[in-house]
Formats: C-alpha cells, structure tokens, sequence
C-alpha cells in the first residue's frame, strides 16, 4: 500500500485541483500565490511516488517548477500582504527561494509598498546590506571563546 503525505484538512479531489491550477496560467502574482497553494494542497493528496508523473501527465512540469510556485505560497504565507505588493515576478521568486537576510527581506517588502521593485532593486537593497552583516559577524568572530 502506497502512502499518502498529511495535508491541508480540506479536500478537494486532485482532477479539480488540475483545473483551478490551470486558471492561475496568467502569471500575476495572486495566481502563482494560488498556484502554489494548489499545488501544495495535490501534492499532499496524490501517492507518493506518483507526484512527478502527475506533474508531468498535467502541466508539462518538472518538480523544480512545480517546487518554485511552492516555495511562493508559503512566503505569502509568512508575509501576508505579498499579494497586494509592487514586486516583479522575479523578486517574488527570489525571495521566496529564501537565502535572503530577514533585513533584506522586510526593506523590500517596505519599499514595494510605495514603488515596483523590480530584481535590480532587490539586488541593490542587498548589496547595500551587506557591510552590515560583515560588521555583525566581525563582531561575533571577534568575541572571546564561551562568550
């Protein structure tokens, strides 16, 4: 007997999930939000083992695509407002691949309160970050042992 992964409580039947994900195809950011949702919300439903077929089968997909629009969903879900934001598709991915300092991570969700940000900002707002993170971890280098 195959195992199933725990989910989300609701069930919806994995053919409707294949359809509502195929309505998030335009790719604004409240439908890859959503896609990723949905995708998460199959994944958990469909056997294991049967997952990259199933993406396959339905979308053409590859697991590194279909883990991309993931990773969006639960972002969104730690920062609520993203949906309502000025970011690129771009930015949305980078920062939901994670590897960004939290400090990154809120001043461009600040910034794309106001203006677009778009993946050169988001570059820039690091770099400009980074002699801090140098000075922080100087700083704990620099501490005496068992301090």
């Amino acid at each position: 007997m195959k195992k199933k992964l725990k989910g989300p409580k609701t069930k919806t039947d994995p053919a409707t999930i294949v359809t509502k994900i195929k309505r998030t195809f335009r790719d604004d950011i409240c439908n890859i939000i959503r896609r990723g949702a949905l995708l998460q919300q199959a994944k958990y439903q469909i056997e294991h083992g049967v997952w990259l077929t199933w993406l396959e089968t339905n979308f053409n997909w590859d697991e590194e695509m279909a883990q991309r629009a993931m990773s969006v969903a639960k972002f969104a879900a730690k920062y609520d407002t993203v949906s309502a934001l000025n970011l690129t598709k771009g930015v949305l991915y980078g920062l939901a691949a994670g590897g960004f300092p939290d400090k990154v991570v809120k001043a461009v969700l600040k910034e794309a309160t106001s203006v677009p940000v778009k993946i050169e900002r988001l570059y820039e707002i690091t770099r400009k970050r980074r002699p801090q993170w140098r000075e922080a971890a100087r700083g704990f280098n620099d501490s005496p042992k068992g301090q």
